[in-house]
């Protein structure tokens, strides 16, 4: 199926239209997705990290394992 590394980097079935687009297009959307999703992950690191620096430092590592699972 043709939509198979678009599902992959959504991490869900997509919408059954995104079929009719021609396969460089679809290409581009899961480079983007891709893309966007490390990004999106780097800034939540990033976030995480300057928020943990209002806890005192022994409890950092407890707060972080809370926060993230």
């Amino acid at each position: 199926m043709k939509l198979d590394g678009l599902a992959d980097a959504l991490g869900a079935r997509p919408p059954k239209g995104l079929a009719k687009l021609p396969p460089a297009a679809l290409e581009e959307l899961e480079v983007a997705i891709r893309e966007a999703r490390v990004r999106q992950a780097e800034a939540l690191e990033e976030s995480l990290e300057t928020s943990l620096w209002v806890a005192p430092r022994p409890l950092r590592p407890l707060l972080r394992k809370v926060l993230t699972g």
